[in-house]
């Protein structure tokens, strides 16, 4: 079922995606509600590279009728052969951009990355835990590979906000900080 999803969108859909020779799919998740409803997760993959922000979910009714795909694909992502394991490159770079006490938790590994501008590029994707100029940091990085430039940090620390919960009768349960 999640595999005939995956066929779908590869031979009817490439078109309209604009998917690129290579292009394929991993579902990442397929899940069943007790409904029957199910929510299958896909990543796009590019010569077996993944593509940053290239995922797709679909909504599928318990009679298999696919009811809506949600998210976005890479139109014409390429996939080229990185050259070495890109470990010094991610050190480097973020050494430049004032890290110290640098720990790679994951990767660094090839990915094609979309920028802000909608450039598609290769890239090194790594999980980086370091001291920076703000402190403490741990984030998603990915730098390109051919010229080992910054193109996005995403942090993994999250900071809970001050909130009240209220009940349906609009009473203030529970106030302050998380």
């Amino acid at each position: 079922a999640a595999d005939e999803l995956k066929s779908l969108v590869l031979s009817k859909l490439a078109v309209t995606y604009q998917l690129a020779a290579g292009t394929d799919l991993q579902i990442v998740s397929d899940e069943k509600h007790s409904s029957g409803f199910r929510f299958v997760r896909m990543q796009q993959l590019v010569d077996g590279v993944a593509v940053t922000h290239g995922h797709i979910a679909a909504h599928i009714a318990p009679d298999g009728a696919v009811l809506a795909i949600l998210g976005q694909l890479v139109p014409n992502a390429r996939a080229t052969v990185a050259a070495g394991d890109g470990t010094a490159a991610v050190k480097s770079a973020l050494a430049a951009e004032g890290a110290s006490r640098l720990v790679l938790h994951a990767g660094p590994t090839p990915t094609v990355f979309t920028t802000s501008r909608g450039d598609v590029v290769n890239a090194w994707h790594a999980v980086a835990e370091y001291q920076g100029p703000e402190g403490q940091t741990l984030e998603d990085v990915f730098f390109g590979q051919r010229d080992g430039a910054l193109l996005a940090r995403y942090s993994k620390i999250h900071h809970a906000l001050t909130r009240q919960v209220y009940d349906l009768g609009q009473t203030c349960l529970r106030g302050g900080h998380s």
